[in-house]
């Protein structure tokens, strides 16, 4: 699977509105075709299941799966699923533009991004998915990885987002401490990624900044949530 074959798939953080509108719109049609192929899917196996001699029943309703999975395999959460599922570096490096394109298009577009119509299931599931796996096996590529971690300390708290503290881990350097330094005057979450980076044995867990937060002098005493 080449990178580059979807090169559509980028304009969904385009900042022109139209060409966004028609790559979003040509993405959900994706999604669509991806839950139609789901329910065939369901419904050969449900067949299999009642047929007494169900061998052709079961035949089908394999090939109605592997349509299914390419159908998903033609979206960004397709796209993102083989990612996580890439069985060495190389394999991740390929797909690696693809899970960029995800989180900057949470990041840009949050409300395109989450809309039901943009994805098959849960997105803020298949973000904690992405995060937790690069806090796992790493970031294919570092500059990217901090520019991805100082954008979600840049917004507003969103759901999974305290798994970037993990994903910190893996891209520390000069560059990161460097944005992050220039950011933790206004914005405890900043500093609590600082400290993580300087001491290698606190947890970097929902619980460890709640904690954090409390015994921060400097920090807002209006809690901020960690979903």
């Amino acid at each position: 699977m080449r990178p580059f074959s979807r090169r559509w798939m980028f304009d969904l953080v385009d900042p022109r509105d139209r060409v966004r509108a028609r790559a979003l719109a040509r993405h959900r049609e994706l999604v669509a075709r991806c839950e139609a192929a789901l329910l065939d899917c369901h419904a050969a196996w449900r067949s299999s299941h009642r047929a007494d001699e169900g061998e052709r029943e079961v035949a089908v309703a394999r090939r109605c799966w592997a349509v299914y999975r390419e159908a998903r395999g033609r979206t960004v959460h397709g796209l993102v699923d083989a990612f996580r599922e890439a069985p060495d570096d190389a394999a991740r490096a390929e797909l690696w533009p693809f899970a960029v394109l995800f989180l900057r298009w949470e990041n840009r577009c949050p409300d395109e991004w989450g809309a039901p119509a943009s994805s098959q299931w849960s997105a803020w599931t298949t973000k904690g998915h992405l995060l937790l796996d690069l806090a796992r096996r790493g970031v294919p590529g570092g500059g990217e990885g901090v520019e991805l971690v100082v954008a979600a300390l840049e917004r507003p708290y969103r759901c999974k987002d305290w798994v970037f503290a993990r994903v910190a881990r893996r891209v520390d350097g000069p560059e990161l401490r460097e944005r992050l330094g220039g950011l933790a005057g206004r914005e405890p979450r900043a500093r609590f990624v600082l400290d993580l980076l300087d001491r290698p044995e606190l947890p970097a867990s929902r619980g460890a900044w709640a904690r954090w937060r409390a015994a921060d002098p400097a920090s807002s005493a209006a809690p901020t949530p960690v979903e």
